[in-house]
């Protein structure tokens, strides 16, 4: 054992820079709408049922529960016990703000950047940013060009509520023209910033491919013939959309998170490769681009995107290993996906701790424990194979689970 590193990875304060915390409340809160938005609630789920068949994470939430919730564990997995568990589960996850900070304490998390909402109970918590979703702005004419995915019309249906509502705040009527479109667009880009959120975050590969083509057509063009129902005009708008964000990220340095994890069938939609177009353009190499999942399963894709820089530099990719990476995972199989990343140098300040925190706050913790072990074990084969010294290791450990997080989204938070 490396004692140095093995202490620095168990004990370091985390920084989790992908998180869905309080999602069911604030999807609660918002309303039926937004509901489309959630694949799944937080409800009580069995030890087993929460484990994706990893014993490692059994037990990790059996801690869980029986520590924090009190739960006897010849309980949890038995049937006739599920109703009383998940009464008992929900009068307790209630009271959000106490979970939240419980499960922060126990996972020894400092910060978190969460996703798309947050509930009124965790708002004004100190350890909370936001990062929100620019998706709405992409689709102003509806779902009619969805032909090939039955989950996106849901997704867009939810995205034209929250567009209207946003129309409401800017005082924007319900079908504008496309210059006052685009002021709008411009000015919810530019509040976000201002408002101290810390990125956007696009989920469109829910409903479409992450391919990006750079319009040849002007925006306007693009937004009259979308709005007069040409399918392939409101694709591209999307894409002009999506590069005006982009521009947005490299002239700001808002980073932009993108889902580029396996869905479903479609699977090239998520491939990080698709964004390639972003890294042979001028207007939007320097976009900070976080490749959220780490492209999961396709790992080699987003090693790629984050090495293809321009000679003697290093680009602006980022890789986070949130998702089914993190929560649904072994360390061990975590820390081999992890060396094939640490093994190219220019990607040991790029690597991203996040936990992907959807299903309930406990997995905050879980997430925090499997983290610190994944990190521990792909260095230390580092170390046993001669690649790095040990200090060398601690150092790289700290910037994958606090400092190049607070660096990459300017956290007031110490670098270590």
């Amino acid at each position: 054992m490396y004692f140095e590193l093995r202490r620095i990875t168990d004990t370091i304060s985390i920084v989790d820079d992908h998180a869905h915390v309080g999602i069911t409340q604030a999807v609660n809160e918002l309303g039926a709408y937004i509901k489309p938005l959630l694949p799944a609630s937080d409800v009580y789920l069995p030890p087993i049922q929460s484990s994706f068949g990893f014993p490692y994470l059994e037990a990790l939430h059996e801690e869980a529960y029986v520590n924090y919730y009190g739960f006897i564990p010849e309980d949890l997995n038995q049937a006739s016990q599920y109703k009383k568990l998940a009464v008992a589960y929900e009068a307790k996850r209630c009271d959000l703000k106490q979970t939240f900070n419980d499960f922060m304490k126990m996972g020894n998390v400092e910060h978190v950047i969460s996703n798309l909402f947050l509930p009124e109970a965790l708002k004004d918590e100190a350890n909370i940013s936001l990062i929100p979703m620019i998706d709405p702005l992409m689709y102003p004419f509806g779902d009619y060009f969805v032909t090939d995915r039955p989950m996106a019309k849901p997704y867009v249906l939810s995205f034209g509520y929250i567009l209207s509502e946003i129309k409401k705040t800017y005082g924007v009527c319900d079908d504008p023209d496309f210059d006052t479109y685009m002021a709008m667009v411009d000015r919810v880009l530019d509040d976000y910033k201002l408002k101290g959120y810390k990125g956007y975050k696009i989920i469109s590969a829910y409903v479409r491919s992450l391919y990006f083509e750079k319009p040849s057509e002007t925006g306007n063009k693009l937004y009259e013939a979308a709005r007069s129902g040409d399918a392939n005009a409101y694709r591209a708008f999307q894409d002009f959309i999506v590069w005006k964000v982009m521009e947005k990220s490299a002239q700001n340095g808002m980073p932009v998170q993108l889902h580029t994890a396996l869905i479903d069938g479609h699977i090239d939609v998520t491939n990080p490769i698709n964004l390639s177009n972003f890294l042979k353009d001028e207007t939007t190499y320097q976009a900070k681009i976080v490749l959220l999942h780490a492209g999961y399963p396709m790992f080699d894709n987003a090693k790629l995107m984050a090495m293809a820089s321009k000679p003697l530099t290093v680009n602006n990719v980022y890789i986070d290993i949130s998702g089914r990476v993190m929560f649904a995972n072994d360390p061990t199989i975590i820390a081999k996906m992890l060396r094939n990343f640490l093994e190219v140098p220019a990607l040991w300040k790029k690597i991203l701790y996040g936990s992907d925190t959807l299903l309930g706050e406990r997995f905050l913790f879980t997430c925090a424990k499997t983290g610190r072990r994944a990190v521990y074990l792909a260095l230390a084969g580092m170390i046993d194979d001669g690649i790095v010294t040990e200090p060398v290791a601690v150092q790289i450990a700290k910037d994958i689970l606090r400092n190049n997080a607070i660096r990459l989204y300017e956290l007031p938070l110490e670098i270590l």
